[in-house]
């Protein structure tokens, strides 16, 4: 219920689905991302993890809209050819679409309903030595001779900044490629706890997604000031040539979303109900 849902879908009982004010404004912040990313020469889509809720055994499925597992890859199925499609419309070719594992507690062990999802919009079949035959836990990307790392996991800090978590994993992986156990990435892009953050090295830069769900009863029992999403997608510009002259091969463009304005409470004092004597 506060994740995106396409307009008008039926599930697979028949009965119309629809969109509940916060489930609007996420379709609307998603139509105006795709006119925004249609400006530019898109190459490839990275789904980074968690595309469906999953069956939601903790909160009992009571924030689910769509409680049946296959509708849930319906909806999400629908929005990946959507996607594309447009893209493809505004570009003029085909765009290959890599999809990332997320969180067992939504996709699944195995993540076999991302899995399913992935088969369906044709997904790359992505080459590494991890689990998964549509989707992988991990993707290392060469754009010639650029490279991308992309994975779904980071953990999030218990300190007052947030930033400590990208920080650690950009220095990992310097320590880990100067031994020859790592990819050394020029970028390194990490999902998971649903708000932006940017950290750049020297040599890398490191990027947390924002995502396209608005707050959760999980995030409120935590924190309901601290855990407020951003909500948006990433476009990364990537110049081979300018690594190629010892300058950063990285640019990115942000599309971000406020959140929607809170309900607020009026309280009015009520009146006398009657006058003294």
């Amino acid at each position: 219920m506060y994740g995106m849902l396409p307009p008008d879908f039926v599930s697979s009982d028949g009965s119309e689905k629809p969109q509940n004010p916060g489930q609007k404004y996420l379709w609307e912040c998603w139509q105006d991302m795709k006119r925004k990313a249609a400006k530019f020469a898109i190459d490839s889509v990275v789904i980074n993890g968690d595309l469906i809720e999953g069956k939601q055994h903790k909160q009992k499925a009571s924030e689910l809209t769509l409680v049946a597992p296959n509708d849930q890859e319906s909806a999400a199925v629908f929005l990946m050819r959507d996607l594309r499609n447009w893209i493809e419309k505004n570009t003029g070719r085909e765009v290959p679409f890599y999809f990332i594992q997320g969180t067992e507690y939504h996709e699944g062990r195995g993540a076999e309903e991302l899995e399913s999802v992935a088969a369906r919009v044709q997904g790359v079949n992505i080459k590494s030595n991890f689990t998964g035959r549509h989707c992988k836990e991990m993707l290392d990307l060469d754009v010639d001779g650029t490279a991308l790392n992309f994975a779904h996991h980071l953990g999030g800090g218990s300190g007052f900044t947030r930033s400590g978590g990208l920080d650690a994993e950009a220095l990992w992986c310097q320590i880990t490629s100067s031994k020859g156990q790592a990819v050394p990435a020029d970028l390194i892009v990490r999902s998971h706890l649903h708000y932006f953050m940017h950290v750049e090295h020297t040599n890398r830069h490191a990027f947390l997604c924002p995502c396209w769900q608005l707050q959760t009863r999980f995030a409120r029992h935590r924190s309901a000031y601290k855990l407020m999403p951003d909500i948006g997608a990433l476009i990364f510009h990537v110049n081979s040539e300018a690594k190629r002259l010892g300058l950063d091969p990285i640019a990115f463009t942000k599309l971000l979303y406020k959140l929607p304005t809170p309900k607020v409470n009026k309280f009015e004092v009520g009146k006398r109900l009657g006058k003294a004597a």
